[in-house]
Formats: structure tokens, sequence, C-alpha cells
């Protein structure tokens, strides 16, 4: 039994800036005063490289998909997949596409972006895990910006910036609907601290997130070949995590808790049985244990 927790069950990841650190940008005055979260959307922006009219910052990317959802299909508006955007649903508002998806980490393609635009509805597409689905996605935020009219980008620092103690997020799409997503939601929905951290984070060495990301990935292709040979049915994600379909995900859960490792699965979900999810962590001691783990209770998988 492990001494300390691995929590590898909810895809969180490692701060870029530590506590110390962000600590150290707050003044009397910034705590005093109701947090302004101006300067966070224009760093946002600015790596994005789009006005800051454009980009809402919010708490998390659930924030923004709240506040969407409120704003864009409103009561009695029908939501829809990305697999049903192109099917009479009734009075649809609003598609949500998530790419790369949750659990799956799958991608969805540029050209089903935008053949589910083009239907004429506004589309909210959560890139929250973008980060960690190619090459040169460190580079910035750039990446999460589709050139299609109507869509509004949602995302987080959650995952490869490691803020998800902080709920630091944002939206970003045409200024019109900005415009009434900023409408849909308290005035100070992030917190001084949540603002300072993100700017930080933005800022930070690009060369050490790059790392970060890269570690990810390789620990993913990983985990995901060490999951088949065991006997799972698994497949090549994009996300910061592996999914696999194994023989019993409750009995690997609790064997794998026992070992101090944690994971996602799906209890009561007819069509999530014995999935399990599992997130990177990032850290090669850590993948050593978890690979550790995995073979000793490949009975399971």
């Amino acid at each position: 039994m492990r001494e300390t927790i691995l929590k590898l069950d909810a895809n969180e990841g490692r701060p870029l800036v530590g506590a110390m650190a962000v600590a150290a940008l707050l003044t009397d005055e910034t705590l005093r005063r109701y947090p302004d979260a101006r300067p966070l959307e224009q760093a946002i922006a600015r790596r994005m490289g789009v006005d800051a009219a454009r980009v809402l910052a919010t708490a998390g990317a659930d924030d923004a998909i709240d506040r969407a959802v409120r704003a864009l299909a409103g009561p009695g508006g029908t939501v829809v997949s990305a697999l049903e955007a192109e099917r009479d649903a009734g009075r649809r508002a609003l598609a949500v596409v998530c790419s790369p998806d949750n659990p799956g980490g799958t991608l969805t393609g540029a050209a089903e972006i935008e053949a589910i635009a083009a239907v004429g509805f506004p589309v909210l597409l959560d890139v929250t895990y973008a980060a960690f689905a190619g090459e040169g996605a460190a580079s910035g935020l750039a990446y999460a910006l589709p050139p299609v009219p109507g869509i509004v980008t949602t995302a987080s620092l959650s995952k490869a910036y490691g803020l998800a103690g902080l709920r630091v997020g944002w939206a970003c799409g045409p200024e019109d609907l900005i415009a009434r997503l900023r409408e849909f939601g308290p005035p100070y929905s992030l917190s001084s601290v949540a603002v300072a951290a993100g700017i930080a984070a933005l800022e930070a060495d690009e060369a050490a997130l790059a790392a970060f990301i890269a570690e990810v990935r390789r620990e993913r292709t990983a985990i995901e070949v060490e999951l088949a040979s065991l006997g799972a049915r698994t497949w090549a994600g994009s996300a910061n995590f592996a999914t696999a379909f194994v023989k019993d995900a409750a009995a690997l859960a609790t064997a794998l808790a026992d070992d101090g490792i944690l994971v996602r699965t799906w209890p009561g979900y007819a069509d999530r049985e014995n999935l399990v999810r599992i997130t990177c962590p990032g850290d090669a001691e850590e993948f050593r244990a978890l690979v550790d783990a995995l073979r000793g209770a490949k009975e399971y998988l």
C-alpha cells in the first residue's frame, strides 16, 4: 500500500507556477478590491492573436459552458451533440462539440466542425484537452481557434497549465456572442488570485510547458500499449489520459486503490460499463508506479 495517494481520476495537470510565486503577485490593494479579469483576458487574447473583446475569462470551462447554454439555448432550446447536430432535433439552439472528447480522448476533425457550423446555429467547441493533441500545441493557444464563424471556443488552464484548483477558464468567439455570454454570469466569477495565477501561467517558461506536454503524450501512448498488452481494449487518444474497456472496472479500480492509485470508472452507466480512464501522471516515477500497479492487477484487465 502506497503511503501517498496517486490521484489519476480527474485529469489534473501540474502547475507551471508555484503557490509562492502567485502569492508574490498579490498586494493589499489587490486583496481589498473587487477582481478585474481584464488583464487575464488581454493575456489570453495576446496568446491567441485576437482582440480582447473576443475573450471572456471564466471560472473554468464549466462556467463558460454554463453561460453559453443559458445565453445561446435558453429555456426550451435544444442542445445537441456533434452526432445529433445535422439531425432533426426540434428547436436546435446550440451544438456542443468536445475535441478531444472526454472520456474517449478522440478528436473531431476540422471538416466535421465546419459542417456542424454550416447548419446555421451556434456551436460550442470545448478544447480543454487540445494542448495534448499534437506537436506544436504548446506554442500558444491559437490552435484552439478554428477559422469558422459562429463558434464559441471554451477551455481552461486546468490541464496543461495545472490550475484546476483555481478554476481559470475562458471563452473565445465573435464579439457579439462573447458579449452575450458576459451578461449571463456574475460580474466577478474569477478571484484576484485566479487572475494573477492565470497571467503568471501564460507568461511562464514555454519550455517547461512543452516538456510537460511531451511527457504526458509519451506516457499516454505507453499506457495504451501496456493496457493492450495486458488484455484491455484501448485506442489511441489525444488528451492527457488513456481510456480502455477492461474485464472488471470496479475490481481494477479497487486493486489500484489498494496500491494508492485512483482512476475513473462509471458504475451504474450502461454505456460505460467496465470503462476505465487513467490520467497520465506527467512524472516518470509516478508513471512507473502506475505501470507496476497495472501489471499487478492484470487479472481484471
